[in-house]
């Protein structure tokens, strides 16, 4: 729909979508001479309301390059609302800007891409192979590297192979030109590099900066002597005691370890140890259910990082200017922060006087975000470093099997038929059962499979918010959104006795719920999980683990929200629930791999159920889950970090 069509739908009354698209069709270029000099003409094709309809004429006509700025911008797909917005940023010579360089609007806008503009910009005639389009293509693959791919570094030579593919510049014989503009784009400082390697690597200047301070933080800690805290650490074991020692000897220290090895316990130590010394401990980690069962855990207070910053949605205000106020900060759950916001921490940070401690699992899946700070460190070991190992919990069958999945085996367990109460009594903790059938080949067999098997938790006394299914995918049979509408289904009709619609998008009373991007506004974060208690036409009330959140029912705020029966491996990272149910399928094959699997296993408490295919080749090798755990994929990312802390 063009920009003129998209001012009519929003400022006539009486055109809506369809006669919007309607006026588009029977006018094209000439629909705007037809506003201006015959609008009558316009009022009998759509039966609008003609003040309406004279109003917006009237208007155009005593401020023509306003509207013309502004409905040339939403001509790219834009909103109205976001072409105002720009307009008013590209001033009184927008149109004259636009003209010269449709691709400006990929970095005026956040969210809109490369591929967007490209699309109208060629159609309407920009060249092929001109110099700004050749710059916003190349921004974008940085951009792509970085934020969907992790990496802070990416060599001019990869970049330059994502660019011809992006443009189709590939055929025409055009590399050393798109080389030529990369270094004009690193010499105008759109870019950073570090001098000091052989090949020109990119970064985007807020990355490159953000690990350049990191790096100096963790070299000028690890150099800097501290004052030595005596911490009783009895209880624990030998490793344990010598993770407590050398934290409570360094300025900044690292303890890594996988599931099961008590970090738990240590942070609880050093804590109430640090507490006992009359230090101000802060506690936090990257997400809000994990700060939560810090506080559970160590009964001690714990936030987010981004609410200890003062994070308002675009700027972090704490920083040099204004510093935390503690002696001691423990991170939980390091595996998931990324470079940005490490550096943002330690920014607020006066590293000189606070003693940080990080603690997390690099085993793990790396951050979301750009960056792999934790495994970074563990591989460099630039810090004083404590990797535990050794399972501590008593009953440690799930810890021990999870633990067995690092070293590409995928155990056997007890099958959900023999899942009862009776022998969840005796094995309260730590219960490992699998449900491996050559008939769960068909993904529709499988979905089947999972049902029954969250109908056995429930069963066995777990209510169904205490249980979460996970998958690595969204699509298919058993991707997230078809177990979350069978789900659903089986819930709300066994439970409340409601026939649901078979729609992702609709929600009932007592569904499970996640919040999928944070929303400072309403205090809730991305990931955060909650349960509907109200609902009517208007709004619908979500009680959230932070507190019940109103939410319109027609209102931008419930795109943020999804079903979460079954969410994906990704979206549970730092938390943890009783009972985990894991699909691991062949048709997920690309998408699985030991680190995810790992993390998937090791977010249950007390009850993992995974249900996978099996069956054996003509070879006789066996396929499905034991491919997966087998999967080492490559989850080093390129970053300037590791190779700064390690000397390469």
């Amino acid at each position: 729909m063009t920009g003129l069509a998209k001012l009519l739908m929003l400022r006539v009354q009486g055109i809506g979508e369809k006669r919007a698209e309607k006026l588009d069709e029977l006018f094209g270029t000439n629909l705007l001479r037809t506003l201006l000099e015959t609008p009558e003409i316009i009022k009998a094709k759509t039966s609008c309301k003609r003040d309406s309809l004279m109003k917006l004429v009237e208007e155009w006509k005593a401020r023509p390059k306003d509207f013309e700025l502004v409905t040339r911008i939403a001509d790219y797909g834009l909103s109205l609302k976001k072409s105002q917005d720009i307009a008013h940023k590209l001033g009184p010579t927008g149109l004259k800007k636009l003209h010269e360089n449709p691709y400006l609007l990929c970095h005026k806008v956040k969210g809109v891409g490369f591929k967007t503009i490209d699309t109208v910009a060629l159609h309407e005639g920009y060249a092929f192979d001109g110099e700004h389009r050749i710059d916003a293509a190349l921004h974008f693959c940085l951009t792509e590297c970085t934020y969907k791919g992790g990496h802070i570094w990416t060599d001019v030579g990869l970049l330059t192979d994502k660019v011809e593919d992006v443009t189709g510049l590939g055929e025409y014989n055009l590399r050393n030109k798109i080389q030529t503009r990369a270094r004009a784009m690193l010499k105008d400082g759109e870019f950073s590099t570090d001098s000091s390697r052989e090949n020109v690597c990119l970064s985007l200047p807020n990355m490159f900066s953000a690990e350049q301070y990191i790096h100096a933080a963790l070299r000028g800690c690890a150099m800097r002597p501290t004052h030595l805290a005596h911490i009783n650490a009895s209880g624990l074991n030998k490793q344990q005691q010598a993770s407590v020692e050398q934290a409570s000897a360094s300025s900044m220290s690292l303890i890594s370890g996988k599931a099961g090895t008590g970090k738990t316990y240590v942070i609880n130590t050093l804590a109430h140890g640090f507490r006992d010394a009359r230090q101000r401990v802060i506690l936090c980690a990257p997400t809000g259910k994990a700060a939560r069962r810090i506080t559970s855990t160590c009964n001690l207070p714990a936030s987010t990082i981004h609410s200890l910053l003062h994070y308002d949605g675009q700027h972090f205000g704490r920083g040099p200017s204004n510093p935390l106020d503690g002696d001691v900060i423990i991170i939980d759950e390091m595996s998931m922060v990324d470079s940005p916001l490490l550096n943002a921490l330690l920014r607020a940070t006066n590293t000189d006087k606070t003693r940080i401690i990080f603690v997390g699992d690099h085993n793990q899946l790396p951050p979301v975000g750009p960056g792999s700070p934790l495994r970074d460190m563990v591989t460099s070991q630039i810090l004083p470093s404590t990797i535990l190992n050794e399972c501590v919990r008593q009953a440690g069958t799930l810890e021990k099997n999870a633990s067995a999945i690092l070293d590409g085996q995928l155990r056997s367990g007890l099958s959900i038929r023999g899942l009862t109460n009776a022998w969840l009594n005796d094995r309260k903790r730590g219960s490992w059962v699998t449900e491996f059938s050559e008939k769960f080949r068909d993904p529709y067999a499988c979905q089947s499979a999972l049902v029954n098997a969250f109908l056995a938790a429930r069963s066995c006394g777990y209510h169904y918010q205490d249980i979460q299914v996970l998958s690595p995918i969204h699509k298919g049979a058993i991707g997230t959104i078809a177990l979350n509408l069978e789900l659903q289904a089986l819930v709300q009709g066994q439970q409340y006795g409601v026939r649901t619609a078979h729609n992702p998008r609709k929600f009932y009373l007592h569904d499970r719920v996640i919040q999928v991007k944070n929303d400072k506004k309403l205090g809730v974060m991305n990931g955060d999980v909650g349960t509907v208690v109200y609902m009517d036409h208007e709004k619908m009330i979500i009680d959230f683990l932070s507190g019940e959140i109103s939410i319109p029912r027609f209102g931008h705020e419930i795109k943020n929200i999804e079903l979460a029966y079954c969410i994906t491996i990704h979206k549970c990272q730092g938390s943890e629930f009783p009972c985990i149910i894991l699909p691991i399928h062949s048709s997920h094959f690309f998408s699985l791999y030991r680190s995810l699997v790992y993390t998937g296993a090791t977010r249950a408490e007390q009850l993992v159920i995974i249900v996978a295919d099996q069956y054996t080749k003509e070879n006789g090798r066996k396929w499905g889950p034991w491919i997966a755990v087998k999967n080492t994929r490559d989850l080093s990312r390129r970053t300037l970090l590791r190779d700064w802390c390690t000397g390469e």
